[in-house]
């Protein structure tokens, strides 16, 4: 185990067949902004849910300031906040028609 700040280990996240999230690994020692990059369906919103407990993983593990986020997810989670993307109430309208 890293000393990380956070740290996944062989991440993974499946639903029936459908791999989600598969083994990824990284490190990262904060405090410093990062970006988490990826096309659409690339697994970024399932990391950011699996890291904030919100999901439970497949396999392997996420750490946050060496705590396990699912044996120890009060301890884990204590200092971290998200805010993960949802549906926006006017996405059906344009700028014209969400002003009038």
């Amino acid at each position: 185990m890293t000393s990380a700040s956070l740290a996944l280990e062989q991440l993974g996240k499946t639903y029936g067949e459908f791999v989600a999230l598969d083994s990824v690994s990284l490190s990262y020692e904060g405090p410093r902004a990062v970006g988490y990059l990826g096309p659409n369906g690339a697994g970024k919103t399932t990391t950011l849910k699996l890291l904030t407990g919100l999901i439970h993983p497949t396999s392997g593990r996420a750490v946050i300031n060496g705590f396990d986020v699912e044996k120890e997810a009060r301890k884990a989670l204590s200092n971290v906040g998200s805010v993960v993307e949802s549906p926006k109430p006017y996405s059906a309208f344009t700028v014209r028609d969400a002003i009038e």
